[in-house]
């Protein structure tokens, strides 16, 4: 039971960070060159959760509200939609020379993530002006509610 009701407030804090995040003013500045790799051109697209997130999860609500998030890159933006019909859209920035490869969506919210053929791995700390970038994926979700992770896959056209 504690799993689920760990999901369900995931999902909505998922939301909330996704509101704070995207819903303030850009960062600014046209989107960053990832050099041979071209990472940004690779995530352009629709991405949803992959269900590997939501496997063990009993709660139906919260299985419907993972299935409806998505994330959409497009040019230089990236839009968040998820439950209850909420869109976010923002500037985003990546630096694919550091290791762990870095995102910004706003000049407050930094992460990770990893890209590998059509499965995108997002990880962010929403007080990362306070804590720093996190520097690794984790093993397993952790508890703490500014900290975000997505698994997602790339939507076929």
């Amino acid at each position: 039971m504690a799993k689920h009701l760990r999901l369900g407030l995931f999902v909505v804090a998922v939301g909330v960070l996704l509101t704070v995040a995207l819903g303030r003013a850009p960062f600014g500045g046209a989107l960053a060159q990832d050099g041979p790799n071209d990472d940004a051109k690779r995530l352009q697209g629709i991405w949803s959760v992959d269900p590997a997130m939501y496997k063990d999860v009993k709660d139906e609500e919260a299985i419907q509200s993972l299935r409806a998030v998505r994330v959409i890159f497009a040019g230089e933006f990236a839009t968040f939609t998820h439950p209850p019909g909420n869109e976010e859209k923002g500037e985003f920035r990546l630096d694919a020379s550091k290791k762990p490869k870095q995102i910004d969506l706003s000049d407050g919210v930094k992460g990770i993530y990893e890209l590998k053929g059509d499965t995108l791995k997002l990880y962010w700390d929403k007080q990362a002006k306070k804590r720093g970038r996190p520097m690794m994926f984790p093993a397993k979700p952790e508890g703490d509610p500014d900290l975000f992770f997505l698994l997602l896959k790339r939507e076929k056209k």
